[in-house]
């Protein structure tokens, strides 16, 4: 349907995970040969994966579920444009059934929506977290990131806690000096 599929292989030749740009070749009607060429898929990860803080996490996900990448290698789906659908590793498990809905019905309509991004708020592994979604077209990716809301919670509480010690402080100070 396309006149070029995009795909995440490894290269036993080189020992390197690369990202594949792949074009096929026909020849009177058939397909006779595929030409393409890899990128090395590690400093993408990197970059936005791995770079993530303690309180970020970022994913990639196809528009089906699929993990294309993760901060855990395990859990990223490799070869998903030549692997069958039941090996791919999935988002759903990590999540409770109200969270699916919601998710699925974003991934389905990110590719058709004007914005290209969108925010939820999931419950993943149990936890409620902010979901940030924004639709790559050119991959028919999604990059998920999510921010534990415990932790947006607990630094909010954090300079919370400075400013009322702050304000003790110069009130203390303020005490101290009208006293002398």
């Amino acid at each position: 349907a396309t006149p070029y599929n995009m795909n995440i292989d490894y290269d036993s030749a080189v020992g390197a995970t690369k990202l594949w740009l792949n074009v096929p070749v026909t020849y009177e009607g058939v397909r006779a040969a595929v030409i393409g060429f890899g990128i090395d898929y590690k400093n993408f990860i990197d970059d936005y994966i791995t770079s993530s803080n303690h309180m970020l996490t970022s994913m990639v996900l196809s528009t089906k579920g699929a993990i294309l990448a993760h901060p855990n290698p395990s859990k990223a789906t490799y070869n998903v444009h030549t692997s069958e659908a039941s090996s791919w590793n999935m988002i759903w498990p990590m999540l409770d059934e109200a969270s699916k809905e919601r998710l699925n019905m974003a991934l389905q309509m990110l590719p058709y929506s004007k914005e290209r991004t969108n925010t939820l708020e999931l419950n993943v592994e149990g936890k409620e977290c902010i979901v940030a979604l924004s639709y790559i077209p050119e991959l028919e990716w999604v990059g998920f990131s999510m921010l534990n809301i415990k932790d947006l919670v607990s630094l909010y509480d954090v300079h919370y806690n400075i400013n009322i010690f702050l304000l003790l402080a110069f009130l203390s100070a303020f005490v101290a000096y009208w006293m002398t």
